[in-house]
């Protein structure tokens, strides 16, 4: 099941179940902000900017900028410890958006239980919680370093694992969590053109702020994750 068919199919749910929510890629969409925030470090830290070995990636991580040449290990701390300050300021800049999960969140706290568990940095994720107002709908936040990330999940949130509702984007976190108990029907795959959330602001041609939503990024001129339609 998409996360739009959710979202128009599940209007109330039974009482005992919980909606767990992945926060980078599943609630969230990141993926320019952190990208925006390292092209930003890395030029500062190394006073150019010039770095075509990014210029296809959509999320860069710290991994690709260790490749680079000429970074060495002190550089490396350095870029990723400026990346961690200034991703504050990509948010506020307009640089992420929601996905319609979101709205599922919202749609549903009020009588269903809803976490969230994410594996960021939590320096970041909290950067985002605070700024997306998350902690109003969320009942419980759990931050894991664990690479097997749903281990203990029932523990975790004090229920069956039968009855967790999950949305995730990451395949392997998936194939966790089914290992881990959650019922393989019950998990909600975001993909990475599930709809964001977009407000036009008003202007000479509308009288007042519209909501619109829209499935994929238009990246750079002959990008090769482009859409082939418009």
């Amino acid at each position: 099941m998409t996360a739009e068919n959710f979202f128009l199919n599940y209007n109330s749910l039974k009482s005992e179940y919980e909606l767990l929510f992945d926060l980078d890629g599943t609630l969230l969409d990141t993926n320019l902000a952190n990208s925006e925030a390292y092209k930003y470090a890395l030029w500062k830290v190394t006073e150019t900017s010039d770095y075509h070995e990014l210029m296809n990636i959509r999320r860069i991580t710290r991994q690709d900028i260790a490749t680079l040449p000429n970074i060495s290990p002190e550089m490396l701390n350095n870029i990723i410890q400026l990346k961690k300050r200034v991703f504050v300021y990509k948010i506020r800049d307009g640089y992420t958006s929601p996905f319609i999960t979101e709205e599922i969140l919202k749609l549903h706290y009020l009588d269903t239980r809803c976490c969230v568990i994410t594996s960021a940095d939590k320096m970041r994720a909290q950067q985002l919680i605070e700024y997306y107002r998350l902690d109003k709908y969320v009942k419980q936040f759990i931050f894991t370093d664990d690479d097997d990330k749903y281990k203990d999940i029932s523990s975790k949130l004090g229920v069956d694992a039968s009855k967790i509702i999950l949305f995730e984007d990451n395949k392997v976190a998936i194939e966790s969590a089914i290992n881990h108990g959650i019922n393989e029907n019950l998990i909600i795959n975001v993909q990475t053109d599930t709809l964001r959330k977009h407000t036009i602001l008003h202007n000479v041609f509308l009288s007042k702020d519209t909501q619109a939503y829209y499935g994929l990024d238009y990246m750079r001129f002959g990008h090769p994750e482009n859409p082939d339609f418009i």
